[in-house]
């Protein structure tokens, strides 16, 4: 998926979320909506119990695909709204690329030693740490 979208976008994006087998997570998040989701093929489900949340009112453990063993920090799900559906890899990248165009914005060049955290498919640290000129 990296060598497709790689060469003409300048920062990470971050792709949909998928488990060690390779298929997705069933649960799928844009901004703050959640969806449950075809662990196959990715698309939205619809269908009995509550297949769609807001995180900003309700937390993933609410959402009837939700499987404890897959959610890699479940405390997130706890006290009170708004929830995340994140990990620490994916909030460190966003941060990074957040300081960096508020810097660019600025008129400063971020480019000497800052790194974006390569992340793995289900939100854990990549093993190997790239600077954005690709060294």
């Amino acid at each position: 998926m990296r060598r497709s979208i790689s060469p003409g976008v300048r920062l990470p994006v971050i792709g949909p979320r998928c488990t060690s087998d390779g298929n997705f997570n069933p649960i799928q998040c844009v901004n703050n909506m959640c969806y449950c989701v075809d662990t196959i093929t990715g698309e939205i489900l619809h269908g009995h119990g509550k297949m769609k949340i807001d995180l900003n009112e309700e937390p993933i453990a609410n959402l009837t695909c939700y499987n404890r063993n897959l959610d890699l920090f479940p405390e997130q799900s706890t006290g009170e709204p708004p929830y995340n559906y994140t990990t620490p890899c994916f909030n460190k990248m966003n941060e990074t690329i957040n300081l960096i165009l508020k810097s660019e914005k600025d008129g400063y060049n971020m480019d000497y030693f800052n790194t974006i955290p390569e992340c793995l498919p289900d939100g854990t640290y990549g093993r190997i740490a790239r600077t954005r000129n690709g060294t």
